[in-house]
């Protein structure tokens, strides 16, 4: 009964600090029918349907697939159809998976 008290307390003072300092937890999201503007480096844009456009940065253990099959990210070229799975927190996007094709 200690240990889950105690256990209890650690957890409760974790996200009462992450609370008081601003910190929150960034949520998943999947981005639908967008395509590749520009890959430079570890970078991703994006253009959504609107031709709204977005860079990110693509996780260094993202799992990326190119016609369901594992790619690099420079195998992805302007125009590649996307489906991405984000997440934003301070601003800046983060990528974690990159579904792409070229059918």
């Amino acid at each position: 009964m200690f240990a889950f008290r105690s256990s209890a307390f650690v957890l409760a003072v974790a996200v009462g600090l992450a609370l008081a300092c601003g910190t929150a937890l960034a949520d998943e999201a999947t981005i639908d029918n967008c395509k590749v503007a520009k890959v430079e480096g570890t970078k991703l844009t994006f253009e959504t349907p609107k031709g709204v456009k977005y860079t990110g940065e693509v996780a260094g253990d993202a799992k990326i697939t190119l016609d369901g099959k594992a790619a690099k990210l420079s195998d992805l070229k302007e125009g590649t159809k996307l489906v991405l799975t984000a997440k934003k927190e301070s601003g800046a996007i983060t990528i974690l998976k990159v579904d792409g094709s070229t059918k």
